[in-house]
């Protein structure tokens, strides 16, 4: 008997636990049918909250994908120039908001030509790469087809080392090309679509102003991209020596610097 009672003692807490759990399941229950119930007699209201939350959720959705694709945006176009990577021109990229000086103070700095360059080659002994470049525009040309103002980009040694420029097609300049007066170019994407409609240009001429030159390569497409040095896609790659005597050097360029490894920005100035 007492065995028995003992056991009835052990079974009570169990039982009302049990008990607990029909009544949670009951309440729960009961008021998934008031729910579905309240949602049968008010549809045009079920209608109005479903499209709120719809709306709330796609809302937040679009502006995580806006906000992500901006910043791969950016990141696309600061990963060109490099995060380490130091220029030295007479004008800055973009002038801010609150700039003290005036465009035409811009005008009485002298301008970054070649000789800037060499000297640095010469006697800089915290640059891993450092290169030069300059732009112009002019038409280029191949049979019929014609690309109005491309970018034409002289460029000195190691730009490819500081300038993430891809291969598609072809090769980039050999260094004892890229410091010659040889009529060697390297075609953007969008420029080589647009004059060869899909063939391959490696092995072509096209003409830059009154220059023929000989297709060497083509990059990769970029697109576009909210922080760029320059659009590649739309640009035409030739030697220094060559560009400087095409076009000469009066309005100058821009060097860049990328540090030794293991050296800061700020070390380096």
């Amino acid at each position: 008997f007492r065995s028995v009672t003992g056991t009835q003692k052990e079974d009570r807490p169990m039982m009302k636990r049990v008990k607990r759990a029909h009544v949670v399941l009951d309440l729960v229950w009961e008021s998934v049918q008031f729910a579905m119930f309240s949602l049968r007699c008010n549809k045009f209201r079920t209608l109005l909250s479903l499209l709120g939350i719809s709306i709330g959720v796609f809302s937040i959705v679009l502006v995580l994908a806006v906000t992500s694709g901006l910043k791969g945006n950016i990141r696309k176009g600061l990963d060109s120039l490099g995060g380490n990577t130091i220029t030295i021109q007479r004008e800055p990229w973009d002038l801010e908001d609150g700039d003290s000086y005036a465009w035409w103070e811009l005008l009485k700095r002298p301008p970054v030509v070649v000789a800037d360059y060499e000297f640095m080659k010469d006697n800089s002994e915290c640059c891993g790469a450092i290169t030069y470049f300059t732009t112009f525009t002019a038409d280029v040309n191949y049979l019929r087809s014609t690309f109005s103002d491309g970018n034409i980009v002289p460029v000195a040694p190691d730009f490819d080392k500081i300038f993430a420029i891809g291969v598609d097609q072809g090769r980039w300049f050999l260094p004892e090309e890229a410091d010659s007066r040889q009529g060697l170019c390297f075609l953007g994407a969008d420029i080589a679509q647009s004059l060869f409609k899909g063939s391959s240009p490696v092995g072509n001429r096209v003409k830059v102003g009154r220059f023929e030159l000989y297709v060497i390569g083509v990059a990769l497409p970029q697109g576009e991209s909210i922080a760029t040095v320059f659009d590649i896609d739309h640009s035409v790659f030739v030697p220094l020596d060559f560009g400087v005597m095409a076009a000469g050097s009066g309005n100058g360029g821009a060097i860049a610097i990328a540090p030794k490894e293991g050296l800061e920005t700020e070390e380096v100035i």
